[in-house]
């Protein structure tokens, strides 16, 4: 945005121009403008318009979120209990209670717009390091013999749509998923206009990896 007192500045550097024979597109091309902004500038002789942008009044947007509806995504984020984890575990989270507020990407928005987005919870911030690796295609042939009880009972998993190993192995994930694409088809019928297409896929993955080999390393580690 070019302040008002540089708009004067060109304007009156384009017209000395003009005066001393100078044709005005070329004029304007030595301060980078083009006629047509030095036209919408220019209001009355010796006048210069000012920028309207920051004056502007721009309409709500029907999809938008309210103050209120903003506040409450802050404050749900910062619970004990979601504090140290990202909206994509936040929302199947509060899914699983009968509640739906915002999808992932406004919750990120909202946390972001407050520099909430990262590390909320008094915990650690988690380390990166190289994770192992287990495969399974059937109940109860993968299990961690450490940290079992947070691990299996307490952590949701990406790769199993957001449930605990202990829910896939009983096989209660089945119920959990159901009852979250219930809970977002009934989110998008009363609020359709902030649904730009279909709900999240909460169908229940066949084949589950946990912390799979990326494609990229995998490509690495089979080069000859």
């Amino acid at each position: 945005m070019i302040s008002t007192q540089d708009r004067r500045d060109a304007v009156t550097l384009i017209d000395e121009a003009v005066k001393s024979g100078t044709r005005l597109f070329r004029a304007c091309a030595e301060r980078v403008l083009c006629t047509r902004t030095d036209r919408r500038w220019t209001v009355l002789a010796g006048t210069v318009k000012s920028d309207g942008r920051p004056m502007a009044v721009l309409p709500v947007l029907a999809n938008a979120l309210s103050e209120a509806e903003r506040q409450k995504l802050v404050i749900l984020s910062c619970q004990t209990e979601l504090a140290s984890l990202p909206p994509s575990q936040i929302v199947p989270i509060l899914a699983d209670r009968g509640e739906y507020y915002a999808s992932e990407s406004r919750f990120y928005r909202v946390l972001k717009a407050q520099n909430l987005q990262h590390h909320r919870g008094r915990s650690a911030a988690p380390s990166q390091r190289e994770p192992r690796r287990h495969q399974a295609n059937a109940p109860n042939q993968v299990w961690v013999m450490k940290f079992v009880r947070g691990y299996n009972t307490r952590h949701q998993h990406f790769a199993l749509k957001f449930v605990t190993p202990e829910q896939r192995h009983q096989g209660a994930d089945i119920a959990i998923l159901l009852a979250r694409k219930t809970r977002y088809e009934q989110a998008k019928t009363v609020k359709p206009e902030r649904w730009r297409g279909a709900i999240r896929n909460w169908d229940r993955p066949a084949t589950v990896w946990l912390n799979p080999v990326r494609q990229e390393s995998r490509s690495v580690k089979m080069a000859p």
